[in-house]
């Protein structure tokens, strides 16, 4: 059960992260990636589909130390930019991790991911 609130706790960052950065580029700075980063996320959310009642069930809320914690203000949009692609690998690299105790294929995937988000992150440095 440990294992699975990991996954959805991490699975969750990421998916947000993603969306976050996605919706930035795709209103903010309107390059025309965020049909990728979109892919992206809807590719994560299919590795784990099956999963998704168990991972949901593992959820405790109440508990969860991280949902007490305070945010961080943002200097800007690129500071947010920044924060959640950042945040999104981080719980890429913990998805990948975790799920190596059972399926190194799935983590596989997951890497391959994580390190697209690698290139989009450089791209955008670039671009700013």
């Amino acid at each position: 059960m440990r294992k699975l609130s990991i996954i959805d706790a991490n699975l969750n960052r990421a998916r947000e992260g993603l969306r976050v950065v996605e919706d930035i580029e795709r209103f903010y700075f309107k390059s025309g990636k965020f049909a990728e980063l979109k892919k992206l996320r809807h590719r994560l959310a299919a590795i784990f589909a099956d999963d998704y009642d168990k991972l949901v069930e593992s959820r405790d809320v109440r508990r969860d130390k991280g949902a007490m914690t305070r945010e961080k203000g943002r200097s800007g949009v690129t500071s947010a930019l920044r924060a959640n692609i950042s945040r999104a690998g981080e719980a890429l690299r913990v998805l990948e991790e975790i799920s190596k105790l059972d399926d190194v294929k799935k983590s596989g995937r997951i890497k391959r991911i994580r390190f697209r988000l690698y290139e989009i992150e450089k791209d955008f440095v670039k671009a700013l």
